[in-house]
């Protein structure tokens, strides 16, 4: 009982005073009550897909259940977006924020770069743990060349675009955007952006995806703050999937077909030298957004900021004109 009142203090101590939520009621209840329903549709689809045909990976997806998977867990948040979280026209712009400037651009390009080195450092770490304590489990299975560039397969056409040009808008609409703004409101800002960005993680493909994502939606959440519009962690996400998807694309067409596969001792060797300078070009920048982010009773979301800033200077031109 202590300890649920020391939270509840601790929280009530972080919100900033006059913030109020953007969403009508039970606007969140509603959105997890339309993603659930995409979700079973999609687990429906799927068990019918996997036991009419021998389907091992999601590679081996046709293009028309890659299209349907997106149209299921990208569309009921589009739709309580548009019919029942209550956002008007006006909402959204604050959410997006004003025009960026040029040092932003430069914080969104090199956002990216490092969160992509952190999370390949993350990642070939684990892949070094697991070789390390397993080495029969990896002996003889990639190349030299798909454990660098990470080359396994062809992407999918279908979910590259969506990866592309769809998802980073929508996700950092919902996650950066309306949710932030909705639970800062409630909980403060640190605590919404640790909720938001667990939420969008878990919105990723397991096991690797949701490690991934905590890191580049925390980055996004930090930029987002920093710069008071939406823009600037648009094209950070965008640039991040861009490269995500492009570069294991481009180990795949640059792969040989002759090159002879690893053995456990060069895997664990490349291994080791890729996540060590992944990490140190990485985590240092991420590291610096974090840290560097507002917390207290005197941070809040963007759009209470953008809010602000349009009532100062709603206030400033009305005393201007009455001293015409």
């Amino acid at each position: 009982m202590n300890i649920a009142r020391w939270l509840r203090e601790a929280i009530r101590r972080n919100i900033a005073p006059g913030c109020t939520s953007p969403l009508k009621k039970h606007a969140i209840a509603k959105l997890f009550m339309w993603e659930a329903g995409g979700v079973i549709l999609l687990w429906s689809i799927h068990m019918l897909v996997v036991g009419l045909s021998a389907v091992e990976t999601r590679y081996d997806y046709p293009d028309i259940f890659n299209l349907i998977a997106i149209l299921c867990t990208a569309g009921p948040p589009c739709l309580w977006l548009l019919c029942d979280s209550g956002l008007s026209r006006e909402d959204l712009r604050l959410i997006i924020g004003p025009r960026p400037t040029r040092r932003m651009w430069l914080f969104a390009i090199l956002t990216a770069g490092s969160t992509l080195f952190a999370v390949k450092g993350i990642n070939t770490l684990v892949f070094y743990l697991l070789s390390a304590s397993t080495p029969a489990s990896v002996e003889g299975r990639f190349t030299v060349s798909q454990l660098v560039w990470k080359g396994v397969a062809p992407y999918p056409i279908v979910l590259g675009v969506y990866v592309i040009a769809v998802a980073p808008f929508l996700e950092e609409l919902l996650f950066r955007g309306v949710l932030l703004a909705h639970w800062s409101a409630r909980l403060g800002l640190t605590s919404a952006t640790l909720l938001t960005t667990f939420l969008f993680a878990s919105y990723h493909e397991p096991p690797l995806g949701p490690l991934a994502a905590l890191v580049a939606g925390s980055a996004c959440a930090a930029l987002y703050v920093r710069a008071r519009t939406l823009v600037i962690p648009i094209a950070c996400h965008l640039l991040y999937n861009l490269l995500s998807v492009g570069i294991p694309v481009a180990g795949w067409m640059l792969a040989t077909e002759n090159e002879p596969m690893a053995t456990a001792a060069e895997y664990r060797r490349v291994l080791l030298v890729c996540w060590i300078s992944c990490l140190a070009l990485g985590v240092p920048w991420w590291a610096y957004l974090l840290w560097s982010m507002p917390g207290g009773r005197k941070a809040c979301a963007p759009y209470f900021m953008n809010l602000t800033a349009k009532n100062a200077a709603a206030e400033a031109q009305q005393a201007s004109s009455k001293s015409l």
